[in-house]
């Protein structure tokens, strides 16, 4: 039986797989083996924990993406607890970069210790900071914030420039999607 979710959190996963495409195992690629986005190594724990035998990410079904992409990143970001437009930003940030980095971003944004864990301290500075701002303004800042981040990555390692192009067209793609307008 598929579970059911958020209209919000299947809206978000539509646009992060139309980036993440299918099947990849790119050696200059640090995540290694990856179909629609999700890595061997997050598939296999996945699997794991569901007392499920290993077995290639190829072979990943739709069912479980879902049940990845929800749990791993959705839930793992505490996009549930976010306005619309703001949790896609960061679920799509999560799930290309990983959830540790994606919070850490909202967090400086937010002025609150950048530990990687969305809590309740953290859920209030952003609730602050969207009644202050406006949730679009929030939602421009963590897309500059992500773009900066991808900028790092290529600073330290240099083998990843190659990637920055798709990066950076991917988040002025969200920020048309969530925003309205393209970032040039």
């Amino acid at each position: 039986m598929a579970l059911t979710y958020p209209q919000i959190f299947l809206d978000s996963l539509a646009f992060t797989l139309k980036w993440e495409g299918g099947w990849s195992n790119d050696p200059k690629d640090p995540g290694g083996a990856t179909m629609k986005g999700i890595t061997q190594e997050v598939y296999s724990t996945w699997r794991f924990h569901q007392n499920l035998p290993e077995q290639s990410v190829r072979q990943i079904t739709d069912d479980e993406l879902r049940a990845i992409y929800y749990a791993s990143y959705w839930i793992a970001s505490r996009c549930d607890q976010l306005p619309d437009k703001l949790a896609t930003a960061l679920f799509d940030f999560a799930a290309n970069c990983g959830v540790g980095a994606a919070v850490r971003s909202l967090q400086n944004l937010v002025d609150v210790d950048a530990d990687g864990i969305l809590g309740p301290k953290s859920i209030v500075a952003v609730n602050n900071e969207i009644d202050e701002f406006g949730q679009n303004m929030l939602v421009a800042s963590l897309l500059r914030a992500r773009s900066a981040h991808y900028a790092q990555l290529c600073t330290r390692n240099r083998g990843l420039e190659r990637f920055l192009d798709g990066w950076l067209n991917r988040v002025k793609d969200l920020q048309t999607l969530l925003l309205g307008e393209s970032k040039s």
